[in-house]
């Protein structure tokens, strides 16, 4: 025989292999599902805070980048 491997030692590394693959796609297709519910939040508060914008209303952004002093020897926890 060309094959030393008996045939249900090959049955059983492509049923591993398939619900390997099953289960990676189910990671891929999470991500990807992760990925697009977090652009569309973005986009959605894109769009809102345009709007605001557009009709005059004054909006405070959420963050606010500040400045942090971080010499050696001061204290930040004041």
């Amino acid at each position: 025989m060309l094959n030393s491997k008996p045939i249900i030692q090959r049955g059983q590394s492509t049923i591993e292999f398939v619900f390997a693959m099953i289960a990676a796609m189910f990671l891929l297709y999470g991500m990807v599902q992760v990925f697009r519910w977090v652009g569309m939040d973005i986009a959605q508060r894109r769009w809102a805070s345009d709007a605001a914008l557009k009709a005059g209303i004054n909006v405070e952004p959420a963050y606010r980048p500040s400045r942090i002093n971080a010499s050696p020897g001061v204290d930040l926890g004041q």
